[in-house]
């Protein structure tokens, strides 16, 4: 039980993150209902796309990174797309949860602290993390799901009580704009991105086939829930008290503030920074992890075991922290980026190699056409979506 536990916790951990403040951001112009129909679908995506990563490692009979299932299956073409692409989204990401969680720790107890400084402590505290037991990590990142959870039902209690149900109703939507829908989709699929964890998960699992998709499955469905309870509430609650907010881009700081003024309650908005805070740890502990155990996987070669761990922590964290020093203020943009980039690592370099497989697949689900042809139908828009978004607003404007 406690295997299974820290593998789902593990990725929805992982997945549960820059969601909380990019999603009500992004969706309120869609509103309620249709954000709840695409939160699902993606779940659903997230799933599939889960198996059909973990089915490689099954396949080749060891907890592989993507960079060596594709040298396995196809060759050093395609084993260094994976490695590039992946190399690339988690460093990206990591900057922007460094980033993220910085700003709120300045914003609330050092005003006057540079950023800069934040985000190195902030650094070197990951660097302690990584480097010790990973039972230590997995244990500090299951205890802050479940305080996550509680503290998201809290204050989901308090915030229904400042709208009535006919709100759902009458919130705004733009659902024909492409612009709208060109945000939404790569940030959504950024926001269940726990793929690049998936080689750690199949080591925790041991390759026991019905806990990890156990494990897929759960760690899918909890982000999902998680997702529609927090941000319909949200919405809700902004088009009842703040309804001009959705004719804005409005960011982070300012969701808080707006939050915490429609509640009337100064502890609500203690408890909305401790969300912020703990839904990106959480994501730092498994982007941080992954990184970890990719490069472990290369040094290991080259190096004894402690010099292999040392410098695979360094090479883990010093990148991510000097993008969050020198590029701020980019983390709607960079998760837009990122879902661009899961796209190639999650959907199609799995299915490229799954076509090479010529064993028949653990998981059965992955014999269906319908489902490898909507993954990448999907796949397909989220690119088109975020090539839009770079070549009509650039990557960091």
């Amino acid at each position: 039980m406690k295997k299974t536990l820290n593998a789902i916790f593990l990725l929805s951990g992982t997945a549960i993150g820059s969601g909380m403040l990019s999603l009500p951001l992004v969706l309120a112009k869609i509103g309620v209902i249709p954000s709840v129909l695409v939160i699902l679908m993606f779940c659903g995506l997230t799933y599939f796309s889960a198996l059909a990563r973990v089915e490689l490692n099954l396949q080749s009979n060891q907890e592989n990174t993507l960079e060596k299932v594709g040298l396995i299956f196809s060759g050093p073409k395609v084993a260094w797309l994976g490695n590039f692409s992946l190399k690339i989204l988690m460093f990206a990401l990591l900057a922007a949860y460094l980033y993220g969680l910085s700003s709120i720790i300045q914003s609330t107890f050092f005003q006057e602290m540079a950023l800069a400084k934040i985000v190195i402590i902030i650094s070197v505290l990951l660097f302690l993390l990584i480097i010790s037991s990973p039972r230590v990590l997995l244990d500090l990142n299951k205890y802050a799901i479940v305080g996550l959870l509680l503290m998201v039902i809290s204050v989901v209690a308090i915030m229904v009580q400042h709208f009535r149900p006919e709100t759902i109703i009458h919130v705004p939507c733009e659902i024909k704009t492409f612009s709208v829908w060109s945000m939404i989709l790569p940030i959504i699929f950024t926001s269940f991105g726990f793929q690049g964890s998936l080689h750690s998960l199949t080591k925790i699992c041991n390759n026991d086939i019905k806990l990890l998709k156990i494990a897929c499955l759960w760690g899918s469905i909890i982000p999902a829930v998680v997702y529609v309870i927090w941000t319909c509430s949200v919405i809700c609650l902004l088009n009842a008290k703040f309804p001009e907010s959705f004719n804005k881009n409005v960011e982070v700081s300012e969701l808080i503030n707006l939050l915490s003024v429609a509640c009337n309650w100064g502890f609500v908005k203690t408890l909305l920074l401790a969300i912020s805070a703990t839904a990106i740890a959480t994501s730092i502990f498994g982007v941080g992890l992954c990184l970890k155990d990719d490069f472990h996987t290369f040094f290991s070669k080259i190096l004894d075991r402690k010099a292999s761990i040392g410098v695979s922590c360094l090479c883990t964290v010093i990148p991510g922290c000097f993008i969050a020093i020198f590029v701020p203020n980019a983390f709607i943009h960079v998760l837009s980026f990122a879902g661009m980039l899961l796209v190639v690592i999650a959907i199609f370099i799995p299915m490229f190699l799954l076509g090479k497989v010529q064993q028949s697949f653990k998981f059965k689900a992955l014999n269906s056409k319908f489902i490898m042809s909507n993954l990448l139908f999907i796949g397909i828009a989220i690119s088109v979506c975020e090539i839009y978004n770079i070549f009509t607003c650039g990557l960091f404007k």
